[in-house]
């Protein structure tokens, strides 16, 4: 670019030098002995490293010849390892390592089936990532577990208990959380006769059922003589 000159004859008007590389450009500017310049290097992620990035005074600007001109040099983007976490930390912990290594924390709950609610989950960028100084790591901190979804109830009555057991598993419902009961009735044996809860209500998986099965045989009244 060519330098413009202002009325005053020792007076020139400060050109743009943001975006120049210093060694290949601002030293080759046609009219850079009219400046006295002042070097700063400083990481910079919005200009290559050797670019100026930042310039004072700005472009337009009147100064006498051989004015001082601050011209900030790139150092290209400075990196930084993001800290390491373990799961199930106190997140006040990690949060401190990563502020002293020059990061913004971000906080996010996340619900985990592995790391107790309040704890350290993981990060992102995860761990071990190189970065730029700076930039912000999200902490995700459990919200404990997942909670379920409810899901269908499946209609198992008057089915053998056997695949009453196999419909009501597949159907996503805890086995462990089927009790069985044993009663006398006109059904055939191993029948299943009533099931609680209704199936006509979705449940969540983890749901406590009973399953009330016939044991074949029918309560018969005696008469006392």
């Amino acid at each position: 670019p060519k330098l413009l000159q202002s009325g005053a004859k020792d007076d020139v008007l400060v050109p743009n030098f943001v975006g120049m590389h210093y060694n290949d450009e601002v030293l080759n500017y046609e009219k850079i002995a009219n400046f006295t310049i002042k070097l700063e290097e400083a990481y910079n992620a919005d200009q290559p490293d050797g670019h100026v990035f930042r310039q004072e005074p700005a472009e337009g600007t009147t100064i006498k010849v051989k004015g001082t001109v601050t011209l900030y040099i790139s150092k290209g983007s400075r990196k930084e390892t993001v800290s390491p976490m373990t799961p199930g930390e106190n997140p006040n912990d990690v949060r401190r390592r990563l502020e002293l290594a020059g990061f913004v924390v971000k906080d996010s709950l996340e619900a985990s089936e592995q790391v107790e609610e309040g704890k350290a989950v993981r990060l992102d960028p995860e761990s071990g990532s190189q970065v730029e100084y700076g930039s912000t790591v999200t902490l995700f901190i459990s919200s404990g577990k997942p909670q379920a979804e409810p899901i269908d109830m499946p209609n198992v009555e008057n089915m053998s208990y056997d695949d009453a057991i196999k419909k009501l598993v597949t159907a996503g419902f805890d086995q462990t959380k089927i009790t069985k009961v044993d009663i006398n009735g006109k059904a055939p044996k191993g029948t299943v006769v009533s099931v609680t809860p209704d199936h006509t209500m979705n449940q969540l998986p983890d749901a406590e059922i009973v399953l009330k099965v016939s044991t074949g045989f029918r309560d018969v009244e005696v008469e006392l003589v």
